[in-house]
């Protein structure tokens, strides 16, 4: 029975749904409409094969590049952040201890251009 709006949800009396009947089995009247329907059958089974197989590909060259352009968590961007913070705030200690030691003239001011120019040089690598 066809699911149609009018009849569904009500019951219709004298009628058993036999679902043991498979309707491709069932043969043409006309031999030739049925061979074309096998072939028509045939070539959308190899159309949709195609289709699954380039999707398939698709997806593991997706999935390969996904992995190797991972995104990065919020926790290991937060311990980036940490760590760029944590860098920059030696980086300003030493700073501020080479310059304590020339206003108290423990060292000179070559000294102090090449200290912070080596510690510069390390922090931009």
């Amino acid at each position: 029975m066809p699911r149609v709006k009018e009849i569904l949800g009500k019951a219709i009396g004298g009628f058993t749904p036999r679902n043991d009947i498979n309707l491709e089995n069932i043969p043409y009247k006309d031999l030739n409409k049925g061979d074309q329907k096998a072939a028509l059958l045939e070539k959308r089974k190899e159309k949709m094969d195609r289709k699954r197989q380039i999707n398939d590909e698709i997806h593991k060259v997706q999935n390969d590049d996904l992995r190797k352009k991972k995104q990065p968590t919020r926790a290991e961007k937060k311990h980036r952040k940490r760590e760029a913070d944590w860098d920059e705030w030696e980086q300003l200690q030493k700073e501020e201890n080479l310059a304590k030691k020339l206003r108290k003239g423990k060292i000179t001011q070559e000294e102090f251009d090449e200290l912070l120019g080596d510690d510069l040089d390390l922090s931009s690598d």
